[in-house]
């Protein structure tokens, strides 16, 4: 499994589905995720390639109401970092600063993901 895949599958039941990758559609119900993978290197150890590649992804999450969104955001967190889920194991998490945008209130993590096979 790709590794958005397993991404959509971890997040999609925090929010009815509605992940998109970049943007959300105009009119999207809230709160909505989206996401956006910034990129991915080979991991190395000192004997070389160790046949893992974490990837950058930025998760935001959105709603009108600012309560809401902290509280997806934080969901979103605690499915991100959890070390008993399939797909990809995080190797580290950093809060950016929030966005505000057309009325909207999005908070915004950067998550290294490594997929597991």
């Amino acid at each position: 499994m790709f590794l958005e895949e397993s991404l959509f599958s971890r997040l999609s039941p925090l929010v009815d589905g509605l992940v998109f990758p970049g943007v959300a559609p105009d009119g999207t119900a809230t709160p909505y995720i989206t996401y956006t993978v910034i990129g991915a290197d080979p991991g190395f150890t000192f004997g070389g390639p160790d046949g893992s590649e974490p990837a950058q992804v930025q998760v935001e999450c959105w709603s009108p109401d600012h309560l809401l969104t902290l509280q997806t955001a934080k969901a979103a967190f605690d499915e991100l970092v959890r070390d008993d889920a399939a797909g990809f194991g995080c190797g580290g998490a950093m809060r950016l600063p929030d966005d505000h945008e057309g009325g909207m209130f999005g908070v915004r993590w950067e998550f290294t993901l490594t997929p597991q096979e």
